[in-house]
């Protein structure tokens, strides 16, 4: 088994990468957990965080409207009120009756049944999401800009002696704005 010393020398790498809320929610901070392979402390080397978001957001299933209020989790769709989740209830219950609902994204007309991917259900040949860096710091709080889209967080390894390690990166759910505030307690009552 290689000493600490040996460890310290060789390029660190990322085992595991987690987010502590793991739902981003606008003006809330998001923390990374970050696990180096062969249990090497962080505090052994330096790592450089690069926050981006992506260049589409979610948008209502139905109308095309952002921002949405409401998702259908059999397959993902999302809605901006009851009435376009109403409008769209007969094609949905339409695809139960055939069979064709899906788990995992919703996309634009179906792929065949040979380019989909049996182990995680979505298809193999999909679009490359783009992304705009937004920051470069550890922690990161999502503004009002990224309501609607998702974030992807890359962590980069570094030896102390400056070798490049293993990152490794993670994509959130679609940021979520914050619960509006409750409503003012009513006045007290007076005796009469």
């Amino acid at each position: 088994r290689p000493d600490r010393a040996d460890m310290a020398m060789e390029a660190p790498g990322v085992s595991r990468l987690r987010l502590v809320p793991d739902q981003p929610v606008e003006g809330c901070e998001l923390s990374p957990d970050v696990f180096l392979l062969n249990g090497v402390p962080t505090s052994s080397c330096r790592l450089e965080y690069h926050w981006y978001r992506s260049t589409e957001k979610m948008a209502c299933s139905w109308c095309g409207k952002t921002p949405v209020t409401m998702q259908r989790l059999t397959d993902n769709a999302y809605y901006c009120s009851v009435n376009c989740f109403f409008a769209a209830w007969p094609g949905h219950a339409a695809q139960h009756r055939t069979g064709l609902t899906q788990r995992g994204p919703r996309a634009d007309g179906a792929a065949p049944i040979e380019d989909w991917n049996c182990i995680e259900g979505q298809p193999n040949q999909q679009p490359e999401q783009k992304w705009v860096e937004v920051c470069d710091t550890q922690n990161y709080t999502p503004s009002a800009d990224d309501v609607g889209h998702m974030l992807k967080l890359a962590c980069i390894p570094f030896s102390a002696d400056g070798k490049r390690g293993v990152a490794k990166t993670l994509k959130t759910n679609y940021v979520i704005a914050p619960p509006p505030p409750p409503p003012p307690p009513p006045p007290p009552c007076s005796p009469p």
